[in-house]
């Protein structure tokens, strides 16, 4: 939740509604990332900015300032900031903190020019040709080019979703934010509109296209599952460990932590790498191990759905198989169990159909083989990239 004092007035969130409104009608496209956004008011700001958890800072002030269509259009550029992943960029280019700047104006050069030549209203837009620059360039053409000007003579405040300084920010944790499981999820929703309705900045498209350098697969993956085994575990009363607080008179039952109950969808279509998977399912082992889990249930699938079968933890991972693939019957044979598992992990290659949404009461992480597979969009689906 966010503090009570950044929270937006019922009025000022009805004018946020509107021009939000107008946003989706500009870009259809942009719809998911522009309701996925959590604003936050921020008086004396003098702009719009966005951090790079997906919270849009707003000033009050800028509602009066500005009419709704133009609201809309500044909107959709900070949107742009978050989805061309600007902050992650910067952090690959490792721009020092004193060439922030430079950078937030490269960024919005390279979003203005697009959102100017689609007739959006932006206020006083800061333009390529403000400097001499071509229109169309990237982002990091423009840093590069802006480092030869002895001063840009320009300044930005568009937050740490654009790269640049954070301004009045929010910390990570101090309200809610979207991770980078719902921000791939997010972009890939984006681009998929964009690929149905041929629509959108082909900039803008190259950006969503564009796989960001990525920490160890298997680490994601670890902490990925961890938190979940054992979040999801359970405590049950034992006789076997006596409370530690009885007294000589009444004694009391102890407790023992019962570890997640999992169930695992192998992908045994004849589309996938084998090597990959048997690397996926060796980590995932290892991980099953350390969390001591109680139950492990696995489902081969490709076009069918093998019958749900329990397995020891400690036994080895690993199938192989053909045909086509739907994966979204091996989640259903599992989640229809009279006891059906509280985490199901699903390895594959990520050419399948994917639920609208996990199943009730279950955590579905996915490990995803391709790079050039869709993350799945459902709700409650956590999902990476093994490579």
């Amino acid at each position: 939740m966010l503090p009570p004092s950044r929270q937006l007035t019922p009025l000022e969130a009805e004018h946020f509604r509107k021009f939000r409104l107008q946003a989706v009608i500009y870009q259809p496209y942009l719809a998911g990332a522009l309701f996925s956004l959590i604003p936050v008011r921020s008086p004396e700001l003098g702009t719009f900015a966005i951090d790079r958890y997906g919270r849009v800072y707003l000033d009050p002030e800028q509602f009066n300032e500005w009419t709704v269509q133009e609201c809309a259009a500044v909107l959709i550029h900070e949107v742009h900031h978050l989805l061309r992943r600007h902050a992650e960029r910067a952090d690959d280019l490792k721009v020092p903190n004193h060439l922030q700047d430079q950078w937030n104006i490269a960024a919005d050069l390279a979003i203005n020019d697009d959102l100017v030549a689609q007739d959006l209203p932006l206020p006083d837009p800061l333009l390529p040709t403000h400097f001499e620059f071509p229109d169309g360039k990237s982002e990091e053409h423009y840093f590069n080019e802006l480092q030869k000007l002895d001063d840009p003579n320009s300044r930005c405040a568009c937050g740490s979703g654009s790269g640049g300084a954070a301004h009045d920010e929010l910390d990570e944790a101090a309200a809610d934010s979207l991770g980078p499981t719902d921000l791939a999820r997010i972009r890939a929703d984006v681009l998929d509109k964009m690929r149905r309705s041929a629509k959108g900045s082909p900039n803008l498209r190259t950006a969503l296209m564009s796989r960001p350098p990525a920490a160890p697969w298997q680490n994601l993956l670890r902490r990925l599952l961890r938190p979940k085994l054992s979040v999801s575990g359970d405590r049950r009363s034992t006789w076997d460990r006596p409370n530690r607080r009885h007294d000589s008179t009444f004694l009391f039952p102890g407790s023992n932590r019962r570890a997640a109950n999992v169930g695992i969808v192998f992908d045994t279509s004849a589309s996938k790498s084998q090597d990959l998977l048997n690397r996926a399912a060796s980590e995932v082992a290892g991980i099953l191990r350390s969390a001591r889990i109680r139950t492990l249930t696995l489902v081969s699938c490709d076009e069918e759905a093998s019958i749900p079968a329990a397995i020891a933890p400690t036994s080895t991972l690993s199938l192989v198989g053909g045909g086509g693939t739907d994966l979204t019957l091996g989640i259903h044979a599992l989640a229809n169990l009279a006891e059906p598992p509280s985490v199901i992990i699903v390895l594959t290659d990520g050419w399948t159909p994917w639920p609208e949404v996990a199943p009730k009461d279950i955590r579905l992480v996915c490990a995803i083989f391709d790079p050039n597979a869709r993350l799945p969009t459902g709700r409650g689906i956590e999902a990476l990239y093994v490579s």
